[in-house]
């Protein structure tokens, strides 16, 4: 089936060419290899700098700082078979954060761009990281993906 990726970077928000191809794959992999779906999948992706993203932390998550991605699931359990296109969830991102971290970690803008849309992605489709035996799992995951679609590697 097809993944539909609503991107949308906010007004003032200074966005590298990343090439929207490598993003839509991303999404479709990930997607694909960890649901069951029979419809179509729609996702939204927000691209935004620290200051909406800290809005959004304080007002969902209780915690008043910015942060590098936050992802809401629109969905608990199973799909509707029935309906023609599933909403999965929204994914927001940190533009100024993601800078700010791959100075930090010592690598590239892309690098912490793709790391962070799969870590959000994996999120949408139910992993998380509260718990430690999830937080393992999760960045197996992550791994796998990232070196898959991002690497090139087998």
């Amino acid at each position: 089936m097809s993944v539909s990726v609503d991107f949308d970077v906010r007004e003032g928000i200074e966005f590298p060419e990343l090439e929207f191809e490598k993003i839509q794959k991303i999404c479709d992999v990930i997607v694909d290899g960890e649901l069951e779906y029979a419809n179509a999948i729609y996702i939204s992706m927000i691209v935004t700098g620290n200051t909406e993203i800290q809005e959004i932390n304080r007002e969902f998550r209780g915690k008043d700082m910015p942060t590098d991605v936050i992802s809401f699931a629109y969905r608990d359990g199973g799909f509707d078979e029935n309906s023609p296109l599933e909403a999965l969830g929204d994914i927001v991102i940190s533009i100024e954060k993601i800078r700010e971290q791959a100075i930090e970690f010592g690598h590239g803008f892309e690098r912490e761009f793709y790391y962070l849309l799969i870590h959000g992605l994996l999120h949408l489709c139910g992993y998380d990281h509260i718990k430690e035996d999830e937080k393992v799992r999760m960045r197996e995951r992550e791994e796998h993906y990232f070196k898959q679609l991002v690497r090139g590697e087998k």
